[in-house]
């Protein structure tokens, strides 16, 4: 029998006509097996082929943002403590509302640490609020002082003011010689503190600020009560 390779087409049909029914049947079902298998698995998968390329590329995008972003994770713990930090020194130096009764002993203290007489004080009238929803937990206080003492001694005084633990602001300064007694001089000063209320007013009504939805259900749920 000649080799594959130097068969004419003569010899194949020769062979062909040698093979029996049975293995004709075997060939049937292998040949109906692989093109059910390019038909069903390998002729979608071609054709998806630019569509998994794609998946596979964002999938690749992904796994380069997750890997950046756990690189990035200790810097963010980090920043996130620092922040937490700051603000609880900046809440630290406000006054609780229950505190602002002891704002003009505190301020008395100062002037007479610094040789400053005062001589009349009175709350300050058309205090501005805090924008929505800030003005919940958040209030200016303001006071009017008049004071006397030298120039020096004022200066001690506003030097003291301003590096007190708790967050004093000077809005209004004005000085003015005394009549008849040029080393003495008078002060007219306006200080604000801000008082803090604790709660979650602030953050709850941000909060459905940024989520209408949750809004709506408190409402529903009011309602309902």
């Amino acid at each position: 029998m000649k080799p594959i390779t130097e068969w004419t087409g003569q010899d194949v049909v020769s062979y062909l006509k040698t093979v029996d029914r049975e293995m004709w049947m075997k060939i049937g079902i292998v040949a109906a097996g692989i093109a059910l298998f390019l038909i069903v698995f390998a002729w979608p998968a071609w054709m998806r082929r630019p569509e998994l390329l794609q998946e596979l590329k964002d999938t690749k995008s992904q796994i380069v943002r997750v890997e950046s972003l756990k690189r990035k994770r200790p810097q963010w713990i980090q920043d996130k403590k620092n922040y937490a930090d700051f603000i609880a020194d900046i809440a630290g130096r406000l006054y609780r509302s229950d505190e602002i009764s002891l704002l003009l002993g505190t301020i008395s203290k100062l002037a007479e640490e610094s040789g400053v007489q005062i001589i009349a004080s009175r709350p300050h009238r058309d205090t501005p609020d805090f924008p929505p929803p800030f003005h919940l937990q958040y209030k200016a206080e303001y006071i009017n002082l008049t004071v006397e003492g030298g120039y020096h001694a004022l200066g001690e005084f506003v030097s003291r003011i301003e590096s007190n633990p708790k967050m004093l602001r000077i809005e209004l300064f004005e000085v003015s010689p005394r009549e008849g007694n040029p080393e003495s001089h008078l002060a007219t000063i306006t200080l604000a503190a801000v008082t803090y209320q604790p709660g979650k007013e602030v953050y709850q009504a941000l909060k459905q600020a940024a989520n209408p939805k949750d809004k709506k259900k408190s409402r529903k749920k009011a309602k309902k009560k």
